[in-house]
């Protein structure tokens, strides 16, 4: 265990400039959005909360950032993997197993990632606090499941994405060296494949039906949630994303530690 928090400790320090980047970014469009707000004051329709200086494009550029952290960990994987690249013999030959290498660095985002994301939403929720008359707020208890359930599918996704974009980079380092040039238009190929394959899959009646297993509906009671609740999540969909993430990290392992060539 203390080897593996070693590996993620120095994935971060590898890594710091994108988390920094990030965090830098989110202030950077929190200004902007600040000046399109300045510059719109007395506009007719334009509400401003001119005690917080709260306007809306502050709210829809910051709450946009938010739904951007879907792209965390897939821009984060080929970063961190273009990095290594820079000394990847030393990396294939490491005596650590590849496991640990791989978990380590998707340990190392996904930390990066709630860290970020905590605080732009943060800013956002503030923002929406700001902007939204106190009797459409939902209450305290229901803006927490809420906030759970939209912080959990989002980083979900991310690394469900971050998974996909792994398996590519394996296929890639895997081929790079078997047909050079051939190597990008066999894996736009590939994913034209499985994306087509994916496609006549969702359409069986099996795979709809182990979607829909063991539905369960959650229902918010707010007004300003109205468009989006009750919502039905069903376990299968859940267990199926949750095998297939597993399947695809254990296929990009085996590949980068059994068929990469330097």
């Amino acid at each position: 265990m203390n080897s593996w928090i070693s590996l993620v400790k120095k994935e971060f320090l590898l890594t710091r400039a994108i988390f920094i980047a990030a965090i830098v970014f989110i202030f950077v469009v929190w200004g902007f959005s600040y000046v399109l707000d300045y510059l719109r004051i007395g506009e007719a329709n334009v509400e401003i909360n001119e005690s917080a200086f709260a306007g809306p494009m502050m709210l829809i550029l910051m709450t946009g950032g938010v739904f951007m952290h879907v792209f965390y960990m897939p821009i984060y994987i080929i970063i961190s993997m273009q990095k290594e690249l820079n000394t990847f013999h030393l990396w294939l030959h490491t005596p650590q197993p590849m496991i640990k290498l791989l978990s380590a660095k998707l340990m190392s985002g996904l930390l990066c990632m709630v860290i970020s994301l905590f605080i732009n939403g943060t800013i956002a929720l503030s923002l929406v606090i700001l902007h939204i008359p106190e009797e459409f707020m939902p209450s305290f208890w229901n803006t927490v499941s809420s906030i759970g359930l939209f912080g959990g599918a989002l980083i979900g996704s991310s690394v469900y994405f971050g998974l996909y974009v792994l398996l590519y980079v394996a296929i890639y380092l895997l081929l790079r060296g078997k047909i050079g040039k051939w190597t990008w238009p066999v894996i736009i190929g590939l994913f034209m494949l499985m994306n087509w394959i994916f496609s006549i899959v969702e359409k069986m009646n099996w795979h709809q039906a182990l979607m829909e297993w063991g539905t369960i509906t959650i229902n918010i009671e707010a007004e300003m949630l109205a468009p989006i609740f009750p919502m039905d999540i069903s376990a299968g969909f859940l267990l199926v994303h949750l095998l297939f993430a597993l399947v695809l990290f254990a296929i990009a392992t085996f590949l980068i530690d059994r068929k990469a060539e330097v």
